[in-house]
């Protein structure tokens, strides 16, 4: 099983290498099958109690009354459908028309909760949405298109240029990119998004583990962001804020509404000094 496993990782290098498109494309099928294998019967039973024949939506959260797709994508769909997906950022997402932005940008967005959830509440503010996985943008398209996020804009690869164009724009920052985020958040992207609040999901990166990453880019931005961190909780029963029918037991809500995220698992939320 190693020597497979270890075969397939260096023929995916090998494939990336020569198109890094196809690789996407590999990995994120990959994961999308195995999202489908451990969770699509917990949420065919949740979509039948809780929906019927109807299309699905948020039911609760910052983003409710957002319209979803019935797909499986990466990583359990029912979080999101409840609206208890990355509860730990609630009062965030809830603070953030305090601060009169100008724009929000999202960094992996994946199939789009974030952005087109953003775009819902927030019609009058551009958001933009980088994501470089095909199957994801695709997702994310039609998530688009179901809630008419018409202030969207979708985009593939987010650079340093495109954050120092940002300049002294007033934004909200969510960056969720896999351990890329300290090649991304370098020190001369920092020094331009001093007026924009960040929030990034911390991620091991080559030899530094989710702790070192943290330490290294809390150093880049202590001159000019306030920091704080946040880790993920376990959910329980007290966690349920929406009303469910008595066959959808507490038992089974829970379940529903967990992430399976590892405990070392941290954010990063960055409020500008002069915002204090």
């Amino acid at each position: 099983m190693k020597v497979l496993k270890s075969l397939r990782a260096f023929l995916l290098k090998i494939i990336r290498s020569k198109s890094p498109f196809l690789a996407d494309c590999i990995s994120g099928w990959r994961m999308y099958q195995h999202t489908k294998t451990f969770h699509s019967k917990e949420q065919n039973i949740f979509k039948s109690v809780f929906y019927g024949n109807h299309a699905p939506y948020v039911l609760g959260g910052p983003f409710r009354g957002m319209f979803y797709e019935n797909r499986t994508y990466f990583g359990p769909v029912t979080p999101r459908w409840i609206g208890s997906y990355e509860k730990e950022l609630h009062p965030i997402i809830s603070s953030i028309h305090k601060h009169s932005l100008d724009c929000i940008v999202d960094i992996g967005a994946a199939e789009g909760y974030y952005s087109v959830g953003f775009a819902r509440i927030f019609p009058s503010i551009n958001v933009v949405s980088y994501e470089s996985n095909p199957l994801s943008l695709w997702h994310q398209r039609t998530l688009k298109a179901l809630n008419k996020a018409k202030n969207l804009k979708i985009r593939r690869y987010c650079s340093h240029e495109d954050l120092c164009r940002l300049g002294e724009k007033r934004c909200f920052i969510l960056s969720d990119i896999e351990g890329c985020e300290l090649d991304l958040f370098s020190e001369k992207v920092i020094s331009k998004l001093t007026t924009s609040l960040i929030l990034i999901e911390l991620h091991s990166h080559h030899d530094l583990d989710i702790e070192g990453a943290a330490s290294v880019l809390e150093h880049r931005f202590s001159a000019t962001h306030s920091i704080s961190f946040l880790s993920p909780s376990h959910r329980t029963a007290a966690d349920i804020e929406i009303e469910h029918p008595a066959e959808f037991s507490d038992k089974m809500m829970v379940s529903a509404m967990n992430e399976y995220r590892s405990q070392l698992q941290k954010w990063m939320y960055c409020v500008p000094t002069t915002q204090q």
